[in-house]
């Protein structure tokens, strides 16, 4: 009986620490006034991409130079403008004043890291061994830019989609003004649609103290990061 007991604590004492540390990703977003850009505002959706930095892009089209909060709205202005992103540079998930360039990056897709404008997050980090760890703390599967990009081409079907659809046409943070009053970090207080939607229902419980399940696109909803202090 004494060797049961004894083997249940040691049992116990391993697994819990690890359960543990399996629990929560890296905070996203980040909370404060992180400074990481001068460029705070994504381009498309207008959301903080100061407290998004882990997930912020700068890229080139015919149109010129622009900066995102996610790859979400990277895939959003490019299917608005017609044509592919070039020169994409994108901030590390784990390290996010560092940014690489998205074709080098290693990305994990549907991690339990909650991901920003998306419920499937698209994470990118500078390598794959860095990379197949995170998996193994939070799942997802490796892939590269093309495939990241491509799964966020095909969100834009989706929920999320359909708000950037409202978005596009507005220009330069139109989205964030259609979209009323704005909490800690850009996250919204109210919401036209919540009778409806139960993502944002999902987000206005995790505002009032319950939490929502990481991978929430609504509990990232709004705001983001840039390159170097004062760049991308």
């Amino acid at each position: 009986m004494r060797t049961g007991i004894w083997l249940l604590t040691i049992v116990l004492a391993l697994f819990v620490p690890l359960a543990s540390a399996q629990a929560a990703a890296p905070e996203h977003p980040l909370a404060g006034k992180p400074m990481f850009t001068d460029h705070e505002s994504c381009d498309f959706c207008g959301m903080n991409r100061n407290a998004f930095a882990r997930t912020r892009y700068v890229f080139t089209d015919s149109q010129g130079e622009h900066y995102a909060c996610s790859i979400h709205c990277v895939a959003a202005m490019s299917r608005k403008a017609g044509e592919e992103p070039r020169n994409v540079r994108v901030a590390l998930y784990l390290d996010p004043k560092t940014m690489i360039p998205a074709e080098k990056a290693v990305y994990v897709i549907g991690s339990k890291a909650a991901g920003t404008m998306t419920a499937t997050s698209k994470l990118a980090f500078a390598d794959r061994e860095s990379a197949e760890a995170f998996v193994r703390q939070y799942g997802g599967k490796i892939a590269d830019f093309a495939a990241a990009l491509a799964a966020a081409k095909s969100d834009l079907g989706t929920w999320g989609g359909g708000m950037h659809g409202m978005g596009g046409g507005m220009g330069k943070g139109g989205m964030r003004q259609m979209m009323g009053n704005m909490g800690p970090n850009g996250m919204r207080h109210d919401c036209p649609n919540a009778a409806n939607c139960p993502k944002h229902q999902m987000m206005m419980r995790q505002q009032g103290g319950e939490s929502a399940p990481s991978g929430s696109g609504h509990s990232m909803q709004h705001g983001g990061a840039g390159g170097g202090m004062g760049g991308m």
